[in-house]
């Protein structure tokens, strides 16, 4: 992303240049705890314990434990490193979707923005989810909305909110649309999905 800057013009300064570096400085060290866990599985719970051996002890053993299943889990990747190519290539398709649904959104307000500029926004979005949010995430993507693309690309304030608003809105229809689709595509109520019928062990 840092490579991307100058050539499209962006300002990185303010609450801008604060979330890059911030994203950058998260993924790199999440990346090599990753290379470092798949290499040394053991040495990376034990280091990662150690680290936390300043906590209180409660606290302390069940980061430990939850150390110990995230590396157990990196180990499936680990055994799958040949589909790390495609998962990769997945996630990059994805991505452009989304980049291409904002892009058309920013269309619909008749906001003239490269689609480079939209992938690095949205990109950017998107990996900034690595860093705490706000409880059910309520103004996360509205707040660094207007960060990237208003301070950054130099785009109103005003268009940029009342488009990510329009753009909440019209994934709901779209999402709900699906989800119901979905539910007759496999000749299930909507209603039969909420009833959970409690089933009592007999002794045998």
């Amino acid at each position: 992303m840092l490579l991307l800057v100058p050539v499209l013009s962006l300002s990185l300064t303010g609450y801008l240049a604060t979330l890059v570096y911030s994203v950058l400085t998260v993924f790199v060290l999440a990346l090599a705890l990753l290379l470092f866990a798949l290499a040394n599985g053991r040495g990376t719970v034990r280091a990662l314990s150690l680290a936390t051996a300043w906590l209180p002890a409660g606290a302390h053993a069940r980061l430990s434990r939850w150390f110990a299943l995230l590396v157990e889990g990196m180990g499936v990747a680990r055994a799958s490193v040949r589909t790390l190519g495609a998962l990769v290539g997945l996630t990059a398709a994805a991505v452009a979707l989304d980049a291409t649904y904002f892009a058309l959104m920013f269309r619909a307000f008749s906001l003239d923005i490269p689609f480079t500029q939209v992938l690095f926004g949205y990109t950017l979005l998107s990996v900034s989810y690595i860093l705490p949010t706000p409880p059910a995430q309520i103004g996360h993507n509205e707040f660094l909305m207007v960060v990237i693309f208003a301070e950054g690309f130099g785009l109103g304030r005003t268009e940029v909110t009342a488009l990510m608003l329009v753009a909440h809105a019209l994934t709901g229809v779209l999402i709900t649309a699906l989800g119901l689709w979905s539910f007759g595509a496999m000749s299930i109520r909507v209603g039969e999905s909420f009833r959970h019928p409690a089933k009592e062990e007999r002794p045998s």
